[in-house]
């Protein structure tokens, strides 16, 4: 059922429910069937798909040609008269029927009129028309409104074939007065018995029905009293107040409601329904891993499923990475759209150089010797936004504030792989190589430097020149004219030479030497210069 506003009067409200049906006019500020939404930030989201227009949702639901069953409560009491209203309900209310039979012959329609205790009536029942036999005159006492609603739900408690939803149409200029009427007023107002029993059989109802209060008044108290009568009754009210000044306006935005009614409750299985990713063409069990140990690729299969029954689904920023595996991917489209019934399968490429896990010095445990491939477990996860083409548009142009789309699931999967490994051989080999570095680096600090210049009380010197060996070893007799023997020693920790001396017939000696110290040992003076200085001797005593 599609139905718009009007400029004023008849003429307007034709022309409005025209464009309406054709996807031509404005709905509730988008437009139905042209000009494309962009955000501001399109520029940054190139990716997005634009949205949908009223026109296309409309048209994909076939809400065009889906029943509604809607019911016009008309209030003939003497005020109606007295006021001016109820000549402008005579041509109005038919008028616009007629045009519905036109536009929206599926529709079911129910006219009631009512007034003061026992006068609601069913007056109508069946096509729209325009020849639905208004009484001539308005002219009962009271305003029996729960009356009338009892008769309403009676008239939607079976619901014409194929109708998803109803909508109750009350034109009055009153509030509820029925003192004689001891079940909805009685002086009690909404808090009679009846009241709590409507209410129940409205909520028990088959179909979703919603209360349009268009007053013919423009007292906020009458205002008042007629919404509170329907949302006494009904879940769903929605107040249109220009009825006195453009009736056939009024009942254009009714119309225009109930259409909204219809693509909710269309699209309401819908809500929060995403993307459902599944896999195909990685190892499963039984199957042999991935093998990672040279390089290689495989051909993965991503396929894109929609959960919703009748939106369309789309997920932008596609990204898959991968856990415990150097992977790299290539053919993931940017963006994908993906309609009810119909999955998309996604190609991916994983392609990868040589890789190596496994054995770590400091966990060895099962690891092989010599270092054969490992066995290793990774993850592919997809990632991305889901959107949908119809959310701005069903938000803006049908009201539907809640309704919103879910997530990407599914979108996780574990593989095994053989992967290459140094094994615990190679590792003690490069133990080896770093003791052999760090013993190299020893010996290096040990080795002996400079000269040693030796002399006796006597003034008998010699010099002795050192390295490049760790440890030296030379007669005095040599070098100081003196029998015995003097062996040098570098240190490895430490800083200087570790010197002993033994002359015969002294008592030998033993002490530390810092590079160009001092020190005396068995009555001899030592001295270390940084130096190498040769003294010829007769002979250079031994050295290893």
């Amino acid at each position: 059922m599609s139905r718009g506003s009007t400029k004023s009067g008849l003429g307007r409200a034709v022309t409005v429910l025209a464009s309406l049906l054709l996807g031509t006019g404005p709905a509730l500020g988008v437009a139905g069937g042209g000009t494309a939404w962009a955000s501001p930030a399109a520029a940054t989201r190139a990716a997005e798909p634009r949205p949908a227009s009223a026109a296309a949702i409309k048209a994909a639901l076939g809400i065009g040609n889906v029943p509604a069953d809607l019911v016009f409560l008309v209030d003939v009491s003497q005020s109606m008269s007295q006021n001016g209203l109820y000549p402008d309900v005579q041509q109005q209310l038919p008028d616009f029927l007629d045009t519905l039979s036109t536009q929206e012959p599926q529709d079911y329609i129910s006219v009631i009129t009512f007034a003061g205790p026992g006068t609601a009536q069913v007056i109508y029942t069946g096509s729209p028309t325009a020849d639905i036999g208004l009484p001539a005159d308005a002219n009962n006492v009271g305003t029996d409104f729960g009356q009338a609603f009892d008769l309403a739900i009676s008239q939607l408690s079976n619901p014409h074939a194929g109708a998803r939803v109803g909508g109750v149409v009350m034109l009055s200029d009153g509030e509820l007065w029925a003192p004689d009427d001891k079940q909805y007023d009685g002086r009690q107002q909404f808090n009679a018995p009846g009241w709590a029993t409507l209410k129940t059989k409205a909520h028990s109802l088959p179909i979703a029905v919603t209360g349009y209060a268009v007053p013919l008044t423009t007292s906020k108290t009458y205002i008042n009293n007629q919404v509170k009568a329907l949302r006494s009754v009904f879940s769903s009210v929605q107040t249109l107040p220009q009825g006195t000044t453009d009736l056939a306006g009024a009942l254009s935005a009714a119309g225009q409601g109930v259409l909204n009614s219809e693509v909710t409750q269309a699209v309401s299985g819908d809500n929060h329904r995403g993307i459902q990713a599944t896999w195909s063409g990685l190892p499963g069990p039984g199957d042999l891993p991935l093998d990672l140990t040279s390089p290689g690729h495989r051909d993965v299969t991503v396929t894109l499923t929609n959960t919703a029954g009748h939106v369309p689904l789309y997920v932008t920023g596609l990204h898959l990475k991968a856990t415990g595996s150097p992977f790299t991917v290539s053919g993931l489209p940017a963006t994908v759209t993906v309609h009810p019934g119909h999955p998309v399968r996604v190609p991916v490429r994983l392609s990868w150089a040589r890789h190596s896990a496994g054995c770590r010095p400091w966990h060895v445990s099962g690891c092989s010797l010599a270092g054969s491939p490992q066995r290793i477990s990774g993850r592919l996860i997809l990632t991305g936004a889901v959107g949908s083409t119809w959310t701005p548009t069903l938000r803006s142009a049908f009201g539907d504030m809640d309704f919103a789309v879910g997530g990407l699931s599914g979108n996780t999967t574990g593989f095994a792989a053989m992967s290459a490994s140094t094994g615990v051989l190679m590792y003690l080999l490069i133990l080896l190589l770093i003791l052999a570095v760090l013993a190299g680096l020893l010996l290096v600090r040990a080795l002996l430097r400079g000269t040693l210049i030796l002399s006796s009380v006597d003034e008998r010197s010699g010099h002795l020149p050192l390295g490049p060996w760790p440890v030296q070893s030379d007669s005095t007799a040599t070098l100081i004219d003196l029998p015995g023997q003097i062996t040098v020693h570098g240190r490895m920790f430490g800083r200087g030479m570790k010197i002993k001396l033994e002359l015969a017939g002294r008592p030998a000696g033993q002490t530390k030497l810092e590079p160009g110290g001092r020190t005396m040992l068995a009555g001899i003076d030592i001295v270390h210069t940084r130096e190498r200085v040769h003294q010829p001797h007769p002979a250079y005593g031994r050295r290893y």
